[in-house]
Order: C-alpha cells, then sequence, then structure tokens
C-alpha cells in the first residue's frame, strides 16, 4: 500500500476494505470514538485514502483470482468427466451445459413472441365421445 499513509490510515483502508463501515474502522485503526464518524467520513473523501482503498480492493481481487484459477484446470476435468462418463443423463446434460456456457455458448434466456394476428381468433373443443 501507500507509504504516503500513516499507519492509523493504513489500518483505515485495511479495515474499512474488510468491513465496508467507515465509523467502524476509524474506531478499530485507532481514532477516537467520540469523533469517528466525522473522521471517517473526512478519511473517504481524502484521495490519497480513496485511491489506497481501490488498491487494496484490487489487490485482493487479484489474489482471489490468483487462487481460484489454480483449481480452474482440475474443473473443468471434472466437468468433461462427468459429461462423458455420469450415469444419470440430467448430470451428463448439466455439464455438457456448463462446458457450453464457459465456453461462450450460452442460450438465449428470454424469447420474444410477437403476435402477428390481428383480429379475431376462434377456436372450438369436441368431445371426443361425442357422436356428429
Amino acid at each position: 500500500m501507500s507509504n504516503e499513509l500513516n499507519e492509523r490510515q493504513l489500518q483505515f483502508v485495511i479495515n474499512y476494505v474488510d468491513s465496508g463501515h467507515g465509523t467502524n474502522s476509524a474506531i478499530n485503526a485507532g481514532y477516537s470514538e467520540k469523533s469517528a464518524y466525522s473522521t471517517a467520513s473526512d478519511l473517504l473523501r481524502n484521495p490519497k485514502i480513496a485511491s489506497a482503498i481501490e488498491k487494496e480492493r484490487e489487490d485482493r481481487k487479484k489474489a482471489i483470482q490468483h487462487k481460484l484459477s489454480k483449481y480452474a484446470e482440475d474443473a473443468v476435468k471434472i466437468l468433461y468427466e462427468l459429461a462423458g462418463k455420469s450415469d444419470s443423463d440430467s448430470v451428463r446434460l448439466q455439464a455438457a451445459k456448463d462446458i457450453m456456457d464457459r465456453a461462450g455458448h450460452k442460450p438465449v434466456d428470454k424469447v420474444e413472441n410477437k403476435n402477428e394476428h390481428s383480429g379475431k381468433i376462434e377456436f372450438s373443443f369436441t368431445d371426443p365421445n361425442q357422436e356428429e
């Protein structure tokens, strides 16, 4: 994180990214409880603090993505195995759908149906047991 911030500001940034709660973050960073609300407000308007918060969030996001990417290859192997070898038709179908979705071939969620009729629609029901 930034060397331009003092220790309490750095603690505020970390606490704020963890909780999203300014007042509690200020208190946990060592600021006075009596002025924690206004201190948090001032800190959040400080461009250096805002930048440090954004950087901390990005760093955490990248770290999580890096950890998850280690498991992605194994997950794909499992999907392929399920799609090809599962005894259950529904499991094979869902695995195939998941593979297609991850490959960018997600089916359309919504289909628009336009009624081209302008006028009356007639229909009737007939009882198949009734003789004509």
